[in-house]
């Protein structure tokens, strides 16, 4: 469990930048300064950097082990949030707009949408057959959101062993 941790930091640590979509883009753009925004931008070379580290393990944790497999296909990722919302800020339909451009102009599809009291997660894919690809996950609260964006090349079988593994424990 400590080298999981520790190639967690790793991935904080070292990021290179990343292709990005344009609807995201253009949203994040039009919201500077109107909140607290925090962008996180890890590239493939802090993945394989988290993945070496992850290999140095001698526990044999089984998160670990999971969390190794998945680690080198995940190509890239950003993570944009936003804090100290006003009432002006982000609004429910510059979310819906946003999600509606990802699936019109980026081709992304609606994968998963779960609403709990004020708190709503909308996660889009893009990706051939059986691969997951590039995939959104917009998760908002009641003065926050989250936008993150993974560049992957895993496939459905890779994410239904990850919920195996992690279900068993």
């Amino acid at each position: 469990m400590k080298t999981f941790l520790i190639g967690c930091s790793m991935l904080l640590m070292a990021g290179t930048v990343a292709a990005q979509d344009k609807s995201i883009r253009e949203f994040t753009n039009s919201f500077k300064g109107k909140a607290d925004m925090t962008t996180v931008h890890l590239g493939s070379m802090a993945m394989k950097l988290a993945g070496m580290v992850m290999k140095m393990d001698k526990d044999n944790d089984p998160e670990t082990e999971a969390a190794k497999k998945l680690i080198n296909k995940v190509k890239n990722l950003r993570i944009y949030s936003f804090e100290n919302l006003d009432s002006t800020a982000i609004a429910d339909n510059d979310v819906y707009r946003l999600k509606h451009n990802l699936e019109v102009k980026d081709h992304y599809e609606l994968l998963m949408e779960v609403r709990e009291q004020n708190n709503q997660i909308h996660i889009l894919n893009k990706g051939k057959n059986d691969e997951l690809g590039d995939l959104v996950m917009l998760i908002q609260g009641d003065r926050e959101l989250t936008v993150i964006n993974l560049h992957t090349t895993l496939k459905i079988e890779d994410v239904n062993g990850l919920v195996k593994q992690f279900a068993s424990n």
